[in-house]
């Protein structure tokens, strides 16, 4: 199967101390989605940056927040197996619904809400209640956002050109943050089936013998 650099491996596990094969699998999705979201954020605090600093600096703070908690949220693994991928959820939530309300609807940020259909690889299908219980925050989220955020924001208002900008650089960031999930999501479901078929081969091989 498909194999990880050694230097990966061990960021996707920073902070894991479970030793359950599916926990250790959720958290590391959750590591997976944490950095994801914190590249997200940085791309867009060096974008604001160089735009306009000082008049997107709200903003710009939202952004400093979200990458410095996303070094502090591995370390939660250890207080318990959804610690970790609660704070990030919440965080997420409340930070970004800070910032559709700072630059509008016509920005079209409200897309990162979307991203609440990977909280199932969180929590696992075992866990369906509490994925579906943060889902339903994504979507009404999503809705008063819709329906109650103004449509130039609160910061800039007076900057449609780059307010367009803003929605081609979250188009291509949700698209990357799907396929990063995604990837590993799947490769550690290869590597299991792999695992699998090493044991089924090895057992048959001890029985013919």
């Amino acid at each position: 199967g498909l194999q990880f650099p050694s230097w990966l491996e061990r960021v996707v596990s920073v902070g894991i101390v479970a030793t359950d094969p599916q926990i250790v699998r959720r958290q590391r999705c959750v590591n997976t989605g944490a950095f994801a979201s914190g590249g997200s954020a940085l791309s867009h605090l060096l974008f604001n940056s160089i735009h306009d600093f000082y008049g997107l600096a709200v903003v710009n703070g939202f952004n400093m927040i979200f990458i410095c908690a996303i070094f502090v949220i591995p370390q939660l693994h250890r207080f318990g197996r959804n610690v970790g991928a609660i704070t990030l959820i919440l965080l997420a939530l409340i930070v970004h619904s800070c910032v559709v309300w700072s630059f509008g609807l016509e920005s079209d940020l409200q897309v990162y809400f979307v991203l609440g259909g990977v909280v199932l690889f969180f929590f696992g299908v075992q866990n369906w209640r509490l994925s579906f219980f943060f889902f339903g925050l994504f979507v009404v989220s999503l809705l008063i956002a819709l329906n109650f955020a103004p449509a130039e924001g609160l910061v800039m208002p007076e900057d449609r050109a780059f307010r367009d900008v803003l929605s081609n650089q979250a188009m291509i960031n949700v698209s990357a943050i799907f396929a990063a999930l995604l990837f590993f999501a799947l490769a550690a479901l290869q590597r299991a089936e792999v695992e699998l078929q090493d044991q089924h081969e090895r057992s048959e091989a001890l029985i013919g013998t």
